[in-house]
């Protein structure tokens, strides 16, 4: 790696990210940490500043660059040449993986923005996996936080949409094998620009960041703006409201953890539907989420309404999605392979 910078303020932004990851995974002993890297600012931030303290924290460094095929020929090139550049300062290896989002978005019926996290995590979980790392680590800051719990409230998000983003959680769609840790989720965006800055790396900016046309870009370039000017320190207060929220929900899903475990189940594995609708509705539904959760399924507030619902009557089902659904016959509710159709 080139000569680290040596300003104080830098050196500080460097002891965070450290500190960050320490505080959320321990010290790598010599294990693989997957780093996903767009060559955007961000990513690039983190990388320079995992491998400036690779020595200290003992993990070796893989950096994983997904192409999405989304953009433009152009772009996707310049993308990759960024995340190489930036590789090579850091001196870490870097591997690219082209993964098809369209054909994704096309065969799931999805946006393409969801399509393209599935098809990322998928692939950097592949390559976790193929290295036998169990960590993967992300590059979000605390704007996208501030970003993340605003667009939560637009959608009528509750308690785990306030929340936001965590900085320690299972890697989406990896069946909760795998961890994705976020150790810059305290640093804002100018701060990982200001690492570039410092290392001489000029990252590539998307310009579908521009693109007023997803509700993420008007609330980052709009309706931000427009809140920091009542409240300067919009960004640092929405992060304390999804620090709190998070401990509540830390809390409440011990509680709901315990409350599962309480309940009894018979050979086939189901749940009493008597028992479960007793429940508080505030564990009821977390307790259905915990259910899923094993399948790798996160149920939406919709499949959990409909799973709510179900426990008030005699019988049905509910699809939740991913090939599997809920059944309840005879006052027992079961997780089952959803029926093929006809």
């Amino acid at each position: 790696m080139s000569r680290p910078p040596t300003d104080r303020a830098t050196r500080r932004l460097l002891r965070r990210v450290a500190d960050n990851l320490r505080n959320a995974v321990g010290d790598g002993s010599g294990r693989e940490l997957i780093v996903a890297l767009s060559g955007g600012p961000d990513s690039s931030a983190l990388l320079l500043a995992l491998a400036e303290s690779r020595e200290r924290s003992g993990w070796r460094l893989r950096a994983v660059h997904v192409d999405h095929l989304i953009s433009s020929a152009e772009q996707r090139r310049e993308f990759r040449e960024a995340a190489a550049r930036v590789a090579e300062i850091a001196d870490v290896p870097l591997d690219i993986r082209s993964v098809d989002a369209p054909s994704r978005s096309r065969e799931r019926g999805i946006g393409i923005e969801q399509a393209a996290r599935e098809v990322r995590y998928a692939a950097l979980a592949a390559r976790a996996r193929e290295l036998g790392a169990d960590t993967v680590a992300a590059a979000h800051t605390r704007n996208d936080q501030a970003e993340t719990v605003l667009l939560h409230i637009l959608r009528g998000a509750q308690l785990d949409g306030l929340a936001g983003i965590r900085p320690l959680a299972p890697l989406p769609y990896a069946d909760g094998e795998l961890r994705l840790v976020r150790p810059m989720l305290d640093l804002t965006r100018d701060d990982a620009l200001a690492l570039c800055a410092a290392w001489g790396f000029a990252p590539v900016e998307d310009p579908a960041n521009r693109d007023l046309g997803l509700l993420r870009n008007r609330i980052r370039h709009q309706l931000l703006p427009q809140l920091r000017e009542i409240n300067p320190q919009l960004d640092a207060a929405l992060s304390r409201l999804a620090e709190g929220a998070s401990l509540d929900r830390a809390f409440l899903d011990q509680a709901a953890a315990a409350a599962l475990d309480a309940l009894p189940t018979d050979d086939a594995g189901s749940w009493p539907r008597r028992e479960l609708a007793a429940l508080h509705p505030a564990l009821r539904r977390r307790v259905l989420r915990l259910i899923a959760a094993p399948v790798g399924l996160e149920l939406s507030a919709e499949r959990t309404d409909a799973a709510e619902r179900l426990l008030h009557g005699d019988s049905g089902e509910v699809e939740l999605g991913g090939g599997w659904r809920l059944r309840l016959r005879r006052g027992r509710l079961a997780l089952q392979r959803s029926a093929p159709p006809c």
